[in-house]
């Protein structure tokens, strides 16, 4: 469930949180004209206070009669005192819930600064664009997400992709956005578990026949149903050697490097676009466990002479420098 306490102090501004670090100057600027577009002149007020001021409407209303929308034709017809405090009790319960709503959209911000401000952890490649801003359209559905993220974990998941759409506009598409408006725990906890073992960030190298079977078989075509997988067993990934005989896969500061004389393909479950972009707000993978899982799944599909983990350690022009690691074969 949510907490009343805001993770950046009610001393800093979360615009100058935006302005003092050291993003790039154009993704500085994405993130202040979203962060207005969102809760405006709220930026510099506490998330926690509107939420508490919030709060305190309903408990001094909890003891009153509930009211409905026929209040108001009531009050129109008959603008006596009593039907004046039948309104005031209703415009009390709307500015509860609208300050509750911009409550959690100032949690949404707050959350998606403090990921700005860090490294990307899935960054492989260039992270950020070029673009002025992002989508207005975007930001409008995004608003009314925002607006009903109720509970930590929710509001944090929401932040990441904030964060993720302010460094890249056009990384999460609308549908996404739908998506994840509807991930149960159930779901969330399936894709969670599975994506912990995606290989660049796009596949995930299928199971044996004997493993997909029962309640792991029945999760990845849950999976699918829901729209993060495509249909299992319908792909494949392709590792072609090189002109050296090797073939090479990366996972962040690591690489799986193997020699084979020949092209091996092995049998993979892609993410749908929608699986992909949400698998980028997970926690970043594990890449030695990642890698050495498909090195396995090679060596019973291929013949390989030899098989290592290295890991980088400098870069030469275009080229990056190695140590080994491990061993694998």
């Amino acid at each position: 469930m949510g907490n009343d306490t805001d993770h950046l102090s009610n001393e800093v501004s979360v615009l100058a949180v935006v302005t003092e670090s050291g993003v790039t100057a154009k993704t500085k600027s994405r993130a202040v004209a979203a962060i207005d577009r969102l809760v405006g002149a709220l930026a510099d007020v506490p998330a926690a206070k509107l939420e508490a001021y919030a709060n305190s409407i309903r408990r001094k209303d909890r003891q009153d009669t509930l009211v409905s929308d026929a209040t108001i034709q009531l009050y129109l017809d008959d603008p006596s005192v009593e039907n004046a405090e039948h309104m005031a009790r209703l415009l009390r319960a709307d500015t509860a819930s609208r300050l509750t709503a911009l409550a959690n959209k100032g949690h949404v911000v707050q959350r998606a600064v403090e990921h700005l401000v860090l490294p990307n952890p899935n960054a492989q490649t260039k992270t950020n664009s070029d673009a002025d801003e992002v989508d207005a359209d975007w930001l409008n559905y995004f608003d009314g997400y925002a607006e009903k993220a109720s509970s930590d974990k929710v509001r944090d998941l929401w932040g990441r992709i904030l964060t993720g759409e302010i460094r890249r506009p056009g990384s999460f598409a609308l549908m996404t956005l739908r998506l994840m408006s509807e991930l149960d725990r159930d779901m969330a906890m399936a894709f969670e578990q599975e994506a912990a073992y995606r290989v660049e960030g796009s596949y995930l190298i299928q199971p044996e026949d004997k493993d997909l079977v029962g309640q792991r078989f029945l999760t990845f075509k849950f999976l699918e149903e829901v729209g993060l997988l495509h249909a299992v067993s319908s792909a494949a990934r392709s590792f072609k050697p090189d002109s050296d005989g090797f073939c090479w896969v990366r996972e962040g500061k690591f690489y799986l490097r193997f020699n084979t004389k020949g092209e091996i393909n092995l049998r993979v479950i892609r993410f749908t676009r929608a699986g992909q972009e949400l698998s980028t707000i997970l926690e970043p993978v594990d890449p030695c466990s990642v890698l050495e899982k498909l090195g396995r799944t090679v060596l019973l599909h291929g013949s390989i002479e030899t098989m290592e983990l290295r890991q980088i350690v400098g870069a030469s022009g275009s080229s990056h420098q190695t140590s080994l690691v491990k061993t694998l074969k």
